[in-house]
């Protein structure tokens, strides 16, 4: 089979949807299709990228003219499926990539069969707010024409394929991969990296850095009432929020990690929270909550309408959903039992293998794109 990717970026260009198409190509070229990705103008290619597949980076931007040649180069390629990684911040910086609904026509058109891939459908509606209120209808008025000139759909989250079957039945959900690979790292580097965190032997709570902490860090400075010895580690950049000062001693924050770095300290972690506030809750749309899943870690995280009801059936996460500092003891809790932790860290493994490994991802999209 000739699969066509269609992805705005690609690796080492720091972009989450780049890294899907990277990931999950490699797994279409391991089962010994023919890959291909048309993409932006890119400044550099990894070498692994255009080893494993071929790269046609001819788009210098997603207008009418870059669609038209996006159009005719994947004519060129004869290909069995066009798979659109689809989010509307990647094909327009204002968020509204109006051409976008050209290309999915066209290739209609043109007998070309596409499987969008929706890693994001739309901003929620903000009546409070024009600007707001007008690209949400947008992206809503410009996903649907996607989806309805699209043989099939894909995408990662119960709440988004709510939208999508509202205007397509042609669509499945296949949840989100970690774009940090598990690598091979000997338990002696991990006790010394542990051992550098935690000098004193402190539990280990992991969270990603560009994520709203405002929640969590409310969270953990109640649990640090109640057991100090513990101690929060923030992977990645300093969240841009003002933190108290008594609560510096207990925060360590690696600053800026590769994908290598990032496993090992996820891998050296007892814990992995996601917590925020408002409407979304710990959710798969992104591959930060996949990494935590590929380290093997027990997850704790709240509740929300962009929770998949996978990871609340299946009991791979561990809810804090109560009043304030209710979800401190919650947390309190569970650090004081280690077996709870144990089954769970083993449940997040089991769910890793049957939904976000990589081979899994292209096994699902395998069967999707075969039935008729």
């Amino acid at each position: 089979m000739t699969v066509v990717f269609v992805s705005d970026q690609l690796p080492p260009a720091v972009d989450g949807v780049g890294d899907y198409t990277y990931f999950l190509g490699i797994e279409f070229a391991k089962a010994g299709h023919r890959v291909h990705v048309v993409c932006s103008v890119l400044k550099e290619i990894e070498t692994e990228v255009s080893t494993m597949f071929k790269v046609h980076p001819v788009v210098e931007k997603w207008n009418k003219f870059g669609i038209a040649k996006a159009i005719q180069t994947i004519q060129g390629l004869q290909s069995d499926w066009v798979l659109l990684q689809y989010v509307p911040y990647s094909f327009s910086d204002s968020g509204m990539p109006w051409e976008m609904r050209t290309l999915a026509k066209q290739l209609r058109q043109l007998g070309i069969p596409l499987c969008t891939t929706f890693h994001e459908v739309c901003i929620r509606l903000k009546f409070n707010n024009l600007k707001l209120l007008y690209r949400g209808i947008a992206q809503r008025l410009i996903a649907r024409s996607i989806a309805k000139n699209s043989i099939k759909n894909i995408t990662s989250i119960d709440f988004y394929a709510h939208y999508l079957k509202q205007w397509t039945h042609h669509v499945i959900q296949i949840q989100i991969g970690s774009n940090i690979p598990a690598i091979s790292v000997s338990e002696k580097a991990l006790h010394q990296l542990r051992s550098t965190i935690t000098p004193n032997g402190e539990f280990l709570i992991a969270t990603f850095g560009k994520r709203d902490h405002l929640a969590l860090l409310v969270l953990f400075q109640q649990l640090i009432a109640i057991y100090p010895n513990c101690k929060l580690m923030i992977c990645g950049k300093t969240p841009k929020i003002h933190i108290p000062d008594d609560l510096l001693p207990f925060l360590y924050i690696t600053g800026y990690l590769d994908r290598e770095g990032v496993y090992q300290h996820l891998k050296c972690s007892d814990l992995f929270m996601q917590f925020s506030m408002g409407e979304g809750g710990v959710c798969n749309k992104s591959g930060s909550l996949a990494a935590a899943f590929t380290a093997g870690l027990p997850i704790l995280g709240n509740k929300g309408d962009m929770t998949n009801q996978t990871l609340i059936i299946e009991d791979v996460v561990i809810f804090a959903d109560k009043n304030g500092a209710e979800n401190a003891v919650i947390l309190k809790n569970l650090i004081e039992d280690p077996t709870k932790r144990h089954w769970h860290a083993q449940r997040t493994i089991e769910y890793h293998e049957k939904y976000l490994a990589w081979e899994a991802i292209y096994l699902q999209y395998k069967s999707w794109l075969e039935q008729k």
